[in-house]
C-alpha cells in the first residue's frame, strides 16, 4: 500500500504535538483539515491511531511504531535533499582536463591542490598536442583543454570558445656542439633552414611560427630529423645534437647561463607564446570547471 505522503506528515505533525490544534499551528492549515486528514490514515490504515483523552489526544501503540518510521523517513529525506542542495554549490565528480605534458605537469596538476578543500572533486588530465586535445574536447572525452595556440585552431572556432590562459617565450636552441658545427656566428635564415630541426609535428608548422615571427616567412621545407609531441622529448632530441628546435624559455634558462644549449636569435623581440583554454560552445560549464578555471585564473 502507498500512502499520502500529505497525510502522513499531518500525523507525524499530531504525534508530536499531541493535539490537532498543536499540529495545526505548525502546519498553517485548519483543526478540521488536521483531523479529516488523520481520519482519512486511519481508514486507509484500518487502525485506530488516536484516543482523545480530554482537551489530547492519546496516541496508540500502532501510532508509536508508525511515527518512528515516518519520523526516520523524515530525517532521511531532508538530510538528501540538503545533500542535492549542497551539490549545486560544491565542487563534486571527476574533472576531465587535457594539456601539454609541460604545462599541464609544472601548471595544471599542481593547482589542482588549491581545491583540496573539496573532498568529492577528483581530477583526470590527458596529455596531447593541441589536434589530439581538440579531438578529445569535441568528442567528449575531456571538459577542458589548455592548448598550445596554434594555427589549427582557428577551424574550430564555430564549435570551441578559446581565451587566453598562460603566456610564455620560445627561443630556437640547439646543442653547443651542433652549432659550432653547423650554424657559425651570424647564421642567415636560409642556412638555418638547410639544417635538421626537432619539432612537435611533421608539418613544421610549430618551428614555421618562429621563422614567421623573426624573419617573415611564411613557407618553410626544413628536414625534420625528430618529430615529438612531448616539449621534453623535443629537448632531449635537441640535447642530443638531433637539431634545432623551439622550446619554452624557462626550459632552457639554465643551460643556455652554462653554454651547454645556444640561442638562436634575430634583431626582433622574442616569439610570445599564449596557453589557451578552450571549451565547447554547446555546454554550460558544470560548477567544478568553474570553480578549475578560477583556480587557474588568480594563479597566473
Amino acid at each position: 500500500m502507498i500512502l499520502n505522503l500529505d497525510r502522513l506528515r499531518v500525523f507525524l505533525a499530531v504525534h508530536r504535538a499531541g493535539s490537532v490544534l498543536g499540529a495545526s499551528r505548525v502546519l498553517a492549515v485548519t483543526p478540521s483539515a488536521v483531523s479529516q486528514s488523520v481520519k482519512r490514515l486511519e481508514d486507509e490504515l484500518g487502525v485506530r491511531l488516536f484516543q482523545r483523552m480530554g482537551n489530547r489526544l492519546e496516541a496508540t501503540d500502532e501510532a508509536h511504531e508508525l511515527a518512528v518510521v515516518v519520523g526516520g523517513f523524515e530525517e532521511s529525506l531532508a538530510a538528501t535533499t540538503d545533500k542535492l542542495r549542497e551539490r549545486r554549490h560544491e565542487p563534486q565528480g571527476v574533472l576531465r582536463i587535457g594539456a601539454p605534458f609541460d604545462f599541464g605537469t609544472r601548471v595544471v596538476i599542481p593547482a589542482m591542490n588549491r581545491l583540496e578543500r573539496f573532498s568529492r572533486l577528483a581530477f583526470e588530465v590527458c596529455f596531447g598536442a593541441p589536434d589530439v586535445l581538440m579531438t578529445a574536447l569535441l568528442g567528449g572525452q575531456i571538459e577542458l583543454a589548455y592548448c598550445d595556440d596554434h594555427p589549427l585552431l582557428k577551424k574550430h572556432a564555430k564549435l570551441v570558445a578559446f581565451a587566453r590562459a598562460h603566456h610564455e617565450t620560445l627561443l630556437l636552441v640547439c646543442a653547443k656542439a651542433f652549432a659550432t658545427k653547423h650554424v657559425g656566428d651570424r647564421p642567415s635564415p636560409q642556412h638555418l633552414l638547410t639544417l635538421p630541426h626537432v619539432d612537435y609535428v611533421r608539418d613544421r608548422s610549430v618551428i614555421a611560427l618562429w621563422y614567421r615571427h623573426h624573419h617573415r616567412l611564411t613557407a618553410i621545407a626544413a628536414p625534420v630529423r625528430l618529430v615529438a609531441d612531448n616539449v621534453h622529448a623535443v629537448l632531449a632530441g635537441i640535447r642530443a645534437g638531433l637539431g634545432l628546435g623551439l622550446v619554452p624559455e624557462h626550459l632552457v634558462r639554465g643551460e643556455l647561463d652554462r653554454g651547454t644549449l645556444v640561442k638562436i636569435g634575430s634583431r626582433r623581440s622574442e616569439l610570445a607564446h599564449d596557453i589557451v583554454l578552450a571549451q565547447r560552445k554547446d555546454r554550460i560549464p558544470t560548477i567544478r570547471e568553474r570553480a578549475f578555471i578560477e583556480v587557474m585564473r588568480t594563479q597566473e
